[in-house]
């Protein structure tokens, strides 16, 4: 799994002009949208934290479970050649593309953390948790993303279903408004 997933890195980035940073952009942008219409034109409360660092905090677990969602039920199309000319255990390749989006989840968790630094927000205790939730969201990503690329090999229209679905989603949990 690991060898799938460094190789995956390798090809995720290589091609691309800014490569690494894709995993910063994406929710940074999102953050100052959501900022600036549930933050500012909404004002959605946020228990008492800028809104800015409430819905970035959020949405760095929401990405990295939407990717890997994404990328893990279409890895096993996007590797068909590898699956039908190595033996291995085919299980790997859905998991190694978690595994690449949990990379993404920690280089952005760096923004957040300078973030905190420019609020001035110090981590309380609850910090000692985010590992156990980090794991959890994996778990629960690898096994949906498992499901569902067996079921894309026979049935393509999950790679859309995926996205739109994950899209929805967004608005009935509490990513972007408290409990």
């Amino acid at each position: 799994a690991w060898v799938l997933a460094l190789k995956e890195i390798k090809v995720r980035y290589k091609q691309t002009l800014i490569g690494g940073l894709w995993a910063i952009i994406n929710p940074l942008l999102t953050m100052v949208i959501f900022t600036f219409f549930f933050g500012n034109l909404l004002s959605v409360p946020s228990d008492g934290v800028p809104y800015s660092i409430f819905s970035y905090s959020g949405l760095l677990l929401w990405v990295y479970f939407t990717t890997s969602l994404t990328d893990s039920s279409n890895s096993l199309i996007v590797n068909s050649a590898l699956v039908s000319k190595v033996y291995f255990p085919r299980i790997l390749i859905p998991i190694s593309s978690t595994l690449v989006s949990l990379l993404d989840y920690l280089i952005a968790s760096l923004i957040l953390g300078c973030l905190m630094l420019y609020y001035d927000i110090s981590p309380t205790l609850d910090v000692i948790f985010l590992p156990i939730i980090v794991i959890f969201t994996w778990l629960l990503a690898t096994g949906m993303g498992l499901w569902l690329s067996s079921i894309m090999v026979k049935y393509r229209d999950i790679k859309y279903v995926v996205p739109f679905f994950t899209s929805l989603l967004i608005f009935m949990t509490p990513v972007i408004y408290p409990v």
